[in-house]
């Protein structure tokens, strides 16, 4: 099984593999005895792998291990000087079970002397090497701290760095709140591939106050989401893509090498979406399902956002998990792997070591209350309100990260070298769209307003931003050339954003003045051309269904214009009339019939004009949004041909 930074395989997790629920009064009981002589063994440690459950041995190596579950154990027994002894055991409804161990003396550790030297900094390297890849680069691996470092052995050659320790090591976990104890049996990393494995045991660290506590349950619960052992609880009760897994059987194999990206493995997107039922089957014990497929499973977790993905279409944290030996792992229904067989994570779900590593008996909150979803029956549909529910979550957790949103006004819709433009901007709340105030936001109080020529060329202003209007002007100077430019804006929130708040493309004439602005009392001696655009709600207009189009006029400088109309038939008849307000918007509903076309006639203070409707389609669907009593919800109709 192997392990790397960023497509490794997972392997130190995979064989913790004793879990704990306090549900059940099974005990062990044993004794501890050096296979040396045979004697007792005083004050060994015995304890459960992966857990908070252990215990010491007495004086005469007797030991009591209680409140064990109804599942399969790890059961480990360690102590000084001597090799640690694991046995796996099946605890099924016997209310005792016995266990004894004898263990043998670590020759290698009794011989071992400790030289202190000055540490060089390629030692140096190694241990950041070595910290880095037994904890795992995450934010939690930071708060980690090996206070017993010094016992362990790197060695380095042709580049493969090994490990090994003389005892074992005491990490101290101050994102969780743990201590763990992990006695590592083997480590060693070459190139992109990482091997290592061990037991361990947690002990809970004591919290200095209730804000520090409450910060500890936080992270837990951080660490559980996107986890493999979140994955595999979710995937045995049927309930993972409604907690943000997608799973999708993949076309491919994956390769032996590690060092072969995944992006070179995965050239379409995946659409063979996979029924957890489909790949978990029931085991021995009833706290246990075997899972297995064939083919490698590629899991996004939708959650969270990654640029790391193979699909730019689907920017989630992505990992490929795959059985190469062929045979079924053995996974508790709380998601915690039994017997591996040969289970290997690569992608984002293998960056889950010590650091973020849960005993087997912390559970997640609120998980005892949930109950898996019944599938449906075929035919039958699910309560709308679920559906509802999931959309008006996700709006409210977008909101939360949503930047402010920007929109300009312009005077003029073209300009020629030498005309200052003039703008208007708005910045809004998102949440709202009602204007910003001071206070509201810690983001700095200025739009940036930028000019971009079609060389590349850019001009930059920062405008202010005061109870969320900003305005400004630029000079588009003599020597500017003839063409389409684009006009951005942006808060300083959309500073990382892959594209601005608002954009929007300008054309400028070069060498050609436009006509000053006509004096109030000139306008309606003033001849000049209306622009008239007739927009279908929903962006198709469609035969034979009832359609709201919007209709939006202005005039040569880019100003609403106000007037009244009326739609007519090619032969004349009269089908429908609109008023357009003094911002030149307005809307008429109609129904186009099949081989008609439809025109619209004008009255404005320019006069009267002439405009055709565009062509409806002769199928499709049309949509219509409509805001009931309450001001916060909204009726939407589709409708089709």
């Amino acid at each position: 099984m192997k392990l790397t930074p960023t497509r490794a395989a997972f392997v130190g997790l995979l064989l913790l593999v004793g879990v704990i629920q306090a549900q059940s009064q099974s005990v062990i009981r044993g004794r501890v005895l050096d296979a040396s002589t045979n004697k007792p063994l005083p004050f060994a440690t015995v304890y459960i792998n992966a857990s908070m459950l252990g215990t010491t041995a007495d004086g005469d190596g007797q030991y009591q291990l209680t409140g064990l579950p109804t599942r399969t154990v790890e059961v480990v027994a360690s102590s000084v000087g001597f090799k640690t002894l694991r046995h796996t055991l099946r605890i099924g409804n016997e209310p005792v079970y016995r266990l004894s161990f004898a263990l043998v003396p670590d020759v290698n550790a009794l011989q071992t002397v400790t030289v202190t030297a000055k540490r060089t900094g390629a030692y140096d390297r190694m241990v950041r090497q070595f910290k880095r890849e037994l904890l795992g680069d995450t934010p939690f691996a930071d708060k980690c701290l090996i206070t017993n470092l010094k016992s362990v052995s790197l060695t380095v050659s042709d580049g493969q760095l090994r490990a090994s320790a003389t005892e074992p090591l005491v990490i101290e976990n101050k994102a969780l709140g743990y201590r763990l104890y992990y006695d590592l049996t083997y480590f060693d990393t070459y190139r992109r591939a990482t091997h290592y494995a061990g037991t361990s045991r947690f002990e809970g660290l004591t919290s200095e106050n209730a804000e520090q506590a409450e910060r500890w349950d936080r992270n837990r619960q951080k660490a559980y989401q996107g986890s493999v052992r979140h994955l595999l609880t979710t995937l045995i009760a049927g309930t993972h893509e409604q907690e943000g897994f997608l799973v999708y059987k993949a076309t491919f194999n994956a390769p032996a090498n590690p060092d072969i990206p995944i992006a070179q493995m995965a050239n379409a997107l995946p659409t063979n979406p996979v029924r957890s039922d489909s790949l978990v089957t029931p085991a021995t014990l009833p706290s246990e399902r075997r899972l297995f497929s064939a083919k490698p499973l590629e899991v996004f977790y939708t959650r969270q956002r990654a640029i790391s993905s193979p699909y730019k279409a689907m920017p989630y944290p992505y990992s490929l998990v795959y059985m190469p030996t062929g045979k079924a792992a053995i996974v508790t229904t709380d998601g915690w792997i039994v017997q591996p067989n040969g289970l290997e994570v690569r992608g984002a779900m293998s960056n889950d070591r010590l650091a973020t590593l849960l005993p087997a008996d912390w559970q997640p909150a609120g998980q005892s209350d949930k109950q898996p979803l019944p599938r449906p029956a075929e035919g039958t549909v699910l309560p709308p309100d679920s559906l509802i529910n999931a959309v008006v979550t996700r709006w409210a957790d977008g909101q939360q990260n949503a930047t402010p949103s920007v929109f300009l006004h312009l005077d003029k819709g073209l300009y020629a070298t030498g005309d200052r433009l003039w703008f208007s901007g708005y910045v809004l709340n998102p949440a709202t769209y009602q204007p910003t105030v001071p206070g509201e936001t810690e983001l700095e109080p200025a739009l940036h307003v930028e000019l971009v020529a079609p060389n590349g060329r850019l001009l930059h202003q920062w405008a202010r931003v005061r109870e969320g209007r900003a305005s400004g002007s630029f000079r588009l100077s003599d020597s500017l050339a003839t063409g389409t430019y684009r006009l951005r804006a942006y808060s300083g929130a959309d500073a990382n954003q892959a594209r601005p708040a608002f954009e929007r493309t300008i054309t400028v004439v070069s060498g050609i003045r436009v006509r000053a602005e006509p004096k109030p009392t000139d306008v309606l001696a003033s001849v000049y051309s209306v622009d008239v655009q007739f927009l279908p709600e929903g962006g198709h207009w469609v035969v034979g269904l009832l359609s709201r189009l919007g209709i939006k006029a202005v005039d040569k400088q880019g100003r609403g214009i106000a007037g009244t109309g009326r739609v007519l038939t090619a032969s004349g008849v009269d089908v429908a009339r609109f008023v357009l307000n003094r911002f030149g918007m307005g809307s008429v509903e109609l129904t186009p019939q099949p081989n008609e076309r439809y025109k619209a006639e004008l009255l404005t203070t320019a006069g009267q004009t002439i405009h055709s409707l565009p062509v409806p389609d002769s199928t499709g669907l049309v949509l219509a949004v409509d805001a009931v009593t309450d001001s916060t919800q909204l009726r939407i109709h589709v409708r089709a041909s």
